[in-house]
């Protein structure tokens, strides 16, 4: 008899609908014929404290036997009645009434970085804390060549949109450079009549995630930023295409040490980029399989029992 999982994601956020997606996917392939999951979006009102006895009356009517949280717990009399419930935790969302609810509610906490983990290790007192990891769904094409250079913010602050183009600003010899952003609310400091041959801004949304996937592989070098306790969908389907990927934790690099990563990659030859993307490709494929693993092991041991 196949077990219900529900997983309840921000309606808001792009990221954690894509997170849901492929927890969704990686759990019923981990478990063909065993656990069905659906995905249960919440909009930001449902959380609130004044909210939360009536939350769910508008986001499942039957209650499956296992609930999984993204980034933040749900309470109502409905989820109440799971079984198991989880919560996958990033710091960003673990404010102190988040965690109390957690830690009333939730049999388990999963984290996606070691990061996470360590920022709230002594944090749930109550719960097996286990590190699964993560992955991002297939793009399921590669990219054309290992030439142009790219970086896609999104909405991000913390992608480091503005230090990119500060760096190409000042340095009118580096190869092209194209930037997507799209955040009315937060500008980047760079005005469109700044554009010039090597920066190319590209400052809206792909509402469909093909289109996005066909802009980013028309680019082999894209250079991510991330903080260390955040999974990175965007530095993950760059290896997943096969891209030469510069990961740059947002917190603590310095214009020089972009610099030098830049630099480097220019002088690789054509043969080791294509190597390079090839080696990207195989680390995706190697921790998606690790990270099915262990989310395997993880819901075994604690959730179906």
């Amino acid at each position: 008899m196949s077990r219900l999982v529900d997983i309840f994601c921000p309606s808001w956020s792009n990221a954690r609908k894509v997170d849901a997606q492929v927890l969704r996917a990686t759990l019923q392939e981990a478990f063909p014929g065993t656990l069905t999951c659906r995905v249960l979006f919440v909009p930001e009102s449902l959380y609130r404290d004044s909210d939360r006895h009536t939350a769910a009356l508008t986001t499942v009517d039957t209650p499956g036997d296992v609930a999984i949280f993204l980034e933040r717990v749900l309470d109502s009399k409905e989820v109440r009645r799971y079984k198991r419930r989880a919560l996958i935790a990033t710091p960003k969302w673990c404010d102190i009434q988040s965690i109390q609810r957690a830690e009333e509610l939730v049999d388990l906490v999963l984290f996606k970085t070691v990061a996470a983990q360590k920022d709230l290790a002594l944090t749930f007192s109550r719960q097996p804390q286990v590190w699964v990891g993560f992955s991002s769904p297939d793009p399921k094409r590669q990219v054309e060549r290992h030439e142009t250079f790219a970086h896609f913010g999104a909405r991000s602050t913390n992608r480091g949109s503005q230090a990119l183009l500060d760096l190409w600003r000042r340095r009118a010899d580096l190869p092209a450079l194209h930037v997507q952003w799209h955040d009315p609310a937060a500008p980047l400091n760079f005005p469109k009549w700044l554009q010039r041959d090597n920066v190319q801004l590209m400052l809206h949304h792909f509402p469909k995630h093909d289109d996005y996937f066909a802009e980013l592989a028309r680019h082999g070098i894209q250079l991510s930023f991330a903080p260390p306790e955040s999974f990175c969908h965007y530095h993950n389907e760059g290896r997943a295409m096969g891209a030469v990927v510069l990961a740059v934790r947002s917190e603590s690099f310095s214009a020089a040490e972009l610099e030098h990563g830049i630099n480097e990659i220019r002088l690789m030859s054509a043969k080791q980029r294509s190597e390079s993307g090839r080696a990207a490709r195989q680390a995706y494929e190697d921790d998606h399989k690790a990270f099915s693993q262990r989310l395997r092991e993880a819901v075994l041991q604690h959730l179906l029992i």
